[in-house]
């Protein structure tokens, strides 16, 4: 999966994308396939990797993972609040 954020600087949101790969195991992993769809808001704990590679066009690119310990979902989903009830 992967996640975007948006900054605030001095009180004013700027419009700067960034992306974040997520890496889940185990329980963890079931879960944020079931639950996390494009757009849903969440909050994560994990550890960060950052990774370099160059790409096919010879560039030198960063990416930076999340090695996901927590997910707590913040935006409520149709889905999710059925689960809930039956659970």
């Amino acid at each position: 999966r992967q996640m975007c954020i948006r900054d605030s600087i001095k009180g004013e949101w700027i419009e700067e994308t960034q992306w974040f790969n997520l890496l889940a195991w185990s329980k963890l992993a079931l879960y944020v396939e079931k639950y996390l769809t494009k757009g849903t808001e969440l909050a994560v704990e994990g550890r960060l990797v950052n990774k370099s590679f160059t790409d096919k066009a010879g560039i030198k690119r960063v990416s930076t993972e999340i090695i996901l310990s927590e997910v707590l979902i913040l935006s409520k989903h149709k889905e999710l609040l059925v689960d809930q009830k039956t659970v």
